[in-house]
């Protein structure tokens, strides 16, 4: 059985406040960057001229930082569509304050004797019932609605 508890506004907007970016700063991706080109500089610079770098090792490295490259702006990307989504979030959070909410499930909480709920027939009906049941599964009430 589920349970349907109640959120306030708050309750939302202090969970989505409480997200924080994932995104890398770019002082630090432009770091790795210039870090690596200086390494590789002073790697050709310091090479033994009888025995030099060869071109797939050259090749390779360039792709690895052109790789390491690619994979910083995907992380900006993805952190800037995660920090919109959770802005859309929120507003679609406010547009609900003060106003009631369906969500699924087959059970209510009971507060101060009483419990919220509807349901959606799937095809037209001629005689519904509802039947309310204890947490032990106990027949309570059965209502007939027509």
């Amino acid at each position: 059985m589920s349970t349907v508890n109640s959120t306030t506004s708050s309750d939302v907007i202090n969970k989505l406040q409480k997200t924080s970016s994932t995104g890398a700063p770019k002082a630090m991706e432009m770091g790795t960057q210039s870090s690596f080109l200086k390494l590789l500089t002073e790697q050709l610079k310091n090479q033994d001229p009888l025995s030099p770098m060869d071109n797939a090792q050259m090749t390779s490295q360039l792709a690895q930082i052109s790789t390491v490259d690619g994979l910083g702006k995907l992380n900006t990307t993805l952190s800037t569509l995660l920090e919109s989504s959770q802005s859309g979030e929120a507003m679609q959070a406010a547009a609900l304050v003060g106003k009631g909410v369906m969500v699924g499930g087959d059970g209510l909480s009971l507060s101060s004797g009483k419990a919220y709920g509807g349901f959606e027939l799937t095809s037209p009906a001629d005689k519904v019932s509802v039947t309310i049941k204890d947490s032990n599964g106990l027949e309570v009430r059965t209502l007939e609605l027509g």
